[in-house]
């Protein structure tokens, strides 16, 4: 007697990506309290000074779903994918700047990502 076993694997994961496309751990969860309540407002206002991203959304899902590929590595024969995106979000992270002026006009920037907590 030949038996056949069908197997349903759903697996849920995040992807972060900087501004270049690279990808980084984000040290918090996204909540509602983290989400600006006119982001679009903000945004038009300061629209001279954001980076948009480099990556492009189906680039960052093309990343995802090699991503979860990856985690399923089981050997099968038929393989029916069903790849569900729930939400993609366009973070924007506060970058302070700092400039030092030396006695001789030397001028110096520091770069802050307010994130990752990072010198840039």
């Amino acid at each position: 007697m030949e038996l056949e076993e069908h197997a349903y694997i759903d697996d849920e994961q995040e992807i972060a990506f900087d501004h270049h496309g690279k990808e980084i751990k984000m040290p918090y969860k996204m909540s509602s309290r983290l989400i600006e309540s006119y982001p679009r407002r903000t945004l038009e206002k300061t629209k001279d000074n954001v980076k948009k991203p480099e990556i492009t959304y189906d680039a960052a899902v093309a990343r995802l779903t090699s991503k979860l590929k990856k985690s399923v590595s089981i050997g099968r024969r038929n393989l029916e994918e069903k790849v569900t995106i729930n939400e993609i979000i366009e973070l924007y992270v506060p970058i302070y700047e700092a400039r030092l002026i030396g006695p001789k006009k030397n001028v110096r920037l520091m770069r802050i990502d307010s994130i990752r907590k990072k010198v840039l």
